[in-house]
């Protein structure tokens, strides 16, 4: 009896060849001599010897992952956003366990999950800033699946567009409010400064503030000024304090930044401009002795004089009367 093995893959063949070399074996273990029974044993382990050889010559020991459809080989993504690739692959051996690698000239700005296959970014790509080998924003990665025997390698090319960046106020502390301190009658506030990481044409201009109707700004160098100097003493804002409210907007034509500015009147300090003294009897302003301020000038809010200037050669014995007179500047 030959057994029929036509059609059938390497590895049922060897279970059919097995079973059927131990059914002659045992129906004909009593009935043969035995040199028959040995050649019909050697004939069935030849046929399987010769059944595994085959299976492993024309590839049939190991089938090779296949990635699945999320496995391409290029795609774009704008910058700073978080993205996960899927490269999955399966395997026809179901037993084989697939472990997942990268390899080229930008895998480390990636991660792939070992066993899963999803590959993400290590960090978020700026387009102002690549960080790809070629500084282009073009970023090359291959990953690769072994299923311990066979490995299989996908390209992935990643290209990183550009996204604008709205401009940033800096000035005044680069925050949403500044706030400044201005002299009386002065007209001067700040320059309002910004930055544009695309180096785009920025305007500025007053959008709102309970004064904006006070102040002025220059829409290509953003200096900032009243319209009209104030005084401390007689305010013209809206809450009757000294305080002035605006707020400036920067653009460049697609995104804006703001800033709530605080100008804040105030009288100049008084400074002292001289002093004089006189004993007992007041000869009257500009009268009296000239003392000088113990540093030197008077040119400060707060000053004092030398103890050595008191000329007190000449007084008679007993208690006098020593005063002391200050001018400022105004």
């Amino acid at each position: 009896m030959t057994p029929d093995i036509s059609g059938k893959p390497p590895g049922k063949v060897i279970k059919f060849l097995a079973k059927f070399e131990n059914r002659r074996s045992l129906s004909n273990r009593d009935g043969l001599p035995e040199y028959a029974r040995a050649i019909v044993k050697n004939i069935g382990q030849a046929a399987l010897l010769a059944c595994f050889l085959l299976g492993t010559a024309t590839g049939y020991a190991n089938n090779a992952p296949v990635f699945g459809g999320g496995a391409v080989s290029s795609a774009s993504v704008q910058e700073n956003n978080a993205t996960a690739y899927d490269f999955s692959a399966t395997d026809a051996d179901a037993n084989d366990v697939l472990v997942y690698s990268l390899s080229g000239n930008d895998a480390a700005r990636f991660v792939i999950n070992s066993a899963t296959g999803e590959l993400t970014f290590s960090q978020a790509f700026d387009f102002e800033n690549p960080t790809d080998a070629g500084a282009n924003n073009g970023y090359d990665v291959n990953v690769s699946v072994s299923d311990g025997n066979d490995t299989v390698t996908q390209a992935f090319a990643l290209t990183v567009t550009n996204v604008n960046d709205p401009p940033a106020i800096t000035s005044g502390g680069g925050g949403s409010t500044a706030g400044y301190v201005i002299d009386e009658n002065a007209t001067a506030v700040t320059t309002v400064t910004a930055q544009d990481d695309e180096n785009s044409t920025l305007t500025f201009s007053l959008t709102g503030g309970a004064d904006a109707a006070k102040f002025e700004v220059n829409a290509t160098s953003g200096a900032l000024r009243f319209s009209t100097g104030h005084t401390a003493a007689n305010p013209t804002d809206a809450d009757g304090n000294s305080t002035y409210e605006v707020i400036v907007t920067v653009s460049e034509g697609v995104g804006t930044d703001t800033q709530a500015i605080t100008a804040v009147v105030m009288a100049p300090p008084i400074k002292l401009a001289g002093a004089e003294y006189f004993v007992d009897n007041d000869p009257g302003e500009g009268n009296g002795t000239v003392l000088q301020a113990a540093d030197g000038a008077f040119d400060s809010e707060v000053e004092s004089v030398a103890p050595a200037d008191l000329n007190v050669t000449g007084l008679s014995e007993g208690p006098h009367l020593v005063g002391v007179r200050y001018k400022d500047d105004n």
